[in-house]
Parts: C-alpha cells; structure tokens; sequence
C-alpha cells in the first residue's frame, strides 16, 4: 500500500523588488505625509475637545492660535482643520479618528524603524553631538580650543546631568535646559513646567558614554552614523557667500 500524497501548500505569490527605488519611494511620500498631516490635526483636535476650548489660546492674553498646515497637499485639501473639526464632530469621535490614525502612522514609522532605524538613529546622535560640539566652540563665549574629544566628554556630561551647570576652561557656564509647550505650541505656566521638569528627570538623563562609544559617534568610526542629508557630501553644497 503505497503513502498517502502530500497536500502541497500554495506557493505564495513573490513580490518583486522595484528595479527603480526612486520611483518606489516617490508615488509613496505624498501619502505618508498627508498621513501625518491628518494625524497633527485630529491630535490638535482632541486637545481643543478635552479642554472645552473652539481655539487655542495665544501665548500672551487675548490672542488665538489656530492650527497652520505644515502639509497642504490635494491629499488632504478636503480634510477640516482642527477648530472645524471641533465644531463637527463629539469629543468620542475624535478620540476614536485620533486613534485610527495613530494606528495608521504606526505603520509607516514600523515599517522605517525596523528596516532604517538602527542607522538614522545613529546618524541622528551624531548630528546631536556635531551641533552641541560646534555650540561649545562657536558663539562670543564659545571656547575655540576644545578639541572634539574634549567637547564631545562635555555634550555627554550636559546629557547624562539635565540642568546642571558646567564651567569651561575659559570661564564660561553651560548647561542643557529642557522645556515644556502646551499642545499648541505655548509655553507652560512655570509651575506646570517645573513639575514636568521634576517628573521627567530620570527619563532625560542619558548614562554616560566611554571614550570609544564617543569616537565612533563623533569621528564616524561607525559606518552607519555617517551619510544621509545629514552628512552630505560637499561637493553636492553651494559655496558659502
């Protein structure tokens, strides 16, 4: 009696791989940006709802804030502003649309943090460490003899001790402040931010970094902390007037 046969599974379908990453990339960026643009309105939205508010207030008494587009593309030229939104729609409506459209940019953000995240991740904490090094430099108190290294121990030390001042060699004291906004852009009253500040200490607090992670960050020694739009290559720059 001879085996009974094997059901064969159906062989799933191959996806091709673009041939041009351009063209891929480019018929898809409209749509991720309209997606946080719809995103930064019904989260705007949600805040006008929860504290009873048509409009958000200005910083100073008297004056309105009304949301600005950063994206004003044909994808989202029908899609209401916040403050219409507000007049149309239940606070539990807009809090389930906030919630869809959470849902829908994490896609997009999974999709860049598991395929690109370790390398912009790395790119972005060098970009951090150049500006916070060429900060200490530059400027009428900046102190032009610190090395990279030397200034790179310092950007670290600001990092791993929020809000606590440091003296340069040349006299100069330096810290790194932390603030708070409001949902729409406006400073906190200062007891509010104070208390923020309190809660949130142990989370701004980075562990200090040896000398070889520092390398590798600010000289580039990981090939993954260097390219991109924050490393261009300047021969692709125009010159300096």
């Amino acid at each position: 009696m001879g085996r009974p046969k094997r059901k064969q599974e159906p062989k799933q379908p191959r996806t091709e791989q673009p041939t041009d990453w351009l063209f891929f990339l480019e018929q898809h960026l409209p749509e991720m940006e309209a997606a946080l643009e719809i995103l930064r309105r019904l989260r705007w939205a949600v805040a006008l709802s929860e504290r009873g508010l048509t409009e958000a207030r200005g910083p100073l008494p008297g004056f309105r804030n009304r949301y600005s587009p950063r994206v004003k593309s044909t994808l989202v030229e029908a899609v209401l502003l916040p403050e219409e939104m507000v007049a149309r729609l239940s606070p539990q409506e807009l809090r389930q649309l906030c919630d869809e459209w959470e849902s829908e940019v994490l896609e997009w953000g999974k999709g860049v943090w598991e395929r690109r995240g370790d390398t912009l991740r790395l790119r972005a904490r060098r970009h951090e460490y150049r500006a916070g090094i060429e900060g200490l430099r530059g400027g009428p108190f900046g102190d032009e003899s610190l090395t990279d290294a030397a200034a790179a121990k310092i950007v670290n030390r600001l990092n791993a001790e929020p809000e606590k001042v440091l003296t340069l060699k040349n006299g100069v004291s330096v810290m790194r402040f932390h603030s708070f906004d409001d949902p729409f852009g406006n400073p906190l009253p200062l007891d509010e931010e104070q208390r923020l500040l309190d809660e949130t200490e142990e989370d701004r607090k980075e562990p200090l970094a040896d000398e070889r992670a520092l390398r590798r960050i600010i000289g580039g020694g990981h090939k993954k902390s260097r390219g991109g739009v924050r490393d261009l290559d300047p021969r692709l720059l125009r010159s300096k007037p």
